[in-house]
């Protein structure tokens, strides 16, 4: 079984495990802009549904790259509160559900895991990250004034622990 949109591929392979490939073909990395989110949101959707699934795998199309944060200049273009409130909830609904799903759930990281890259990795039941140099966790978006809004910063401490937490958060350092 093969499903394809504009910015990701979801396939499952012999195991009965779902593999949703994320790559934004006119960018030179993947953010989560609000049409791929839509993507994300419907392929989980679909995912939740397929009973004989025995887990999913979130990996990146582009070398050495997981996903690079939000798109900032959508960001940029939010000037009403309750625009910005309703995106960050469309962020939220798509990270509970892959949070929530009845299978495991894991995030291949081969590269900068940035913001809500981070938030979406947090939200699976697993992250394996490879040991390469390119692979870094941060959520930077706090040195411009934004506050990670898709639930990472509940999730981050039940991962690596308050103190740890609090830095990253905090600060925005990898």
């Amino acid at each position: 079984m093969s499903k394809t949109t504009k910015h990701i591929a979801l396939d499952v392979d012999q195991d009965n495990i779902a593999i949703i490939t994320i790559d934004l073909q006119d960018k030179g990395a993947n953010v989560l802009t609000a049409e791929l989110i839509e993507e994300l949101s419907m392929a989980v959707r679909h995912v939740a549904g397929m009973r004989e699934l025995a887990g999913l795998i979130f990996r990146s199309g582009k070398p050495k790259q997981f996903i690079a944060g939000a798109d900032i200049d959508e960001i940029l273009e939010i000037k009403d509160p309750i625009v910005g409130e309703e995106k960050a909830r469309i962020g939220q609904d798509l990270m509970h559900a892959i949070e929530n799903l009845k299978i495991p759930s894991a995030a291949i990281i081969e590269g900068p895991c940035l913001g809500g890259g981070l938030e979406f990795a947090l939200a699976c039941t697993y992250r394996i990250a490879s040991e390469q140099k390119e692979v870094t966790f941060a959520l930077p978006e706090v040195k411009l004034g934004i506050i990670p809004g898709f639930g990472g910063t509940q999730r981050l401490p039940e991962i690596i622990g308050l103190i740890g937490s609090l830095d990253l958060i905090t600060s925005g350092r990898n």
